[in-house]
Parts: structure tokens; C-alpha cells; sequence
């Protein structure tokens, strides 16, 4: 299993704008692509108050070559469209991580 994480810093005062998209509009579209059979969205929880807030989105895949599909066909494009409509209000940072074990009780 890969799991394809975005961790987004957010500015507040968009903060329900930006929350409706992901819903209603940018979740939906990866989803759509049917290579992610799985996605989930945190919000970070701080100690303190500050003028971003943060979450993380993160989209499961079967396989590292189903994740390359999805960022050589579709990645760029799908981060433009974030890019337009939230530029300069939004810190980003993606990470790629693969499943070694996984621990239960």
C-alpha cells in the first residue's frame, strides 16, 4: 500500500471556502480518477493559535506504480487548479510513503 500525503497550512479567513472545494470539488476529482480506492482528511490539531490552520489529506493506492500514473498523467494539472484558486494563501507539502507493517490490537 502507498499512501500519498498533502499536508496544507491554510489561511483561516478562507478556511470554509477552502474546506467546501476540497468536499465538494478537488477530493472528488482525484477520487474520480479511480487509481486512490481510499482518502482521508485530517484537520492538525495545535496547541496554539495562529493565522493558518493546518490538514492533511491522504490518498491510498494499491501500488507505487499506480501512484506514478496518477502524478505523471493527472498531478500537475489537479495542483494548478489548487494553485489558481488559492494562490498565496496556502503553505504545501506532499510526502509518498509506502506501508512496511502495519500493528494492531
Amino acid at each position: 500500500m502507498v499512501v500519498y500525503k498533502v499536508i496544507i497550512q491554510i489561511e483561516k479567513k478562507i478556511e470554509k471556502e477552502w474546506l467546501k472545494w476540497m468536499y465538494d470539488v478537488h477530493i472528488p476529482e482525484i477520487m474520480d480518477l479511480k487509481i486512490f480506492y481510499k482518502s482521508r482528511l485530517f484537520s492538525i490539531i495545535k496547541i496554539k493559535e495562529e493565522e493558518f490552520s493546518s490538514y492533511c489529506i491522504e490518498y491510498y493506492c494499491q501500488s507505487e506504480n499506480q501512484y506514478n500514473i496518477y502524478k505523471e498523467k493527472y498531478s500537475k494539472d489537479l495542483q494548478i487548479k489548487h494553485l489558481e484558486k488559492f494562490k498565496g494563501k496556502f503553505n504545501g507539502k506532499r510526502l509518498i510513503l509506502s506501508l512496511k507493517n502495519e500493528f494492531a490490537s
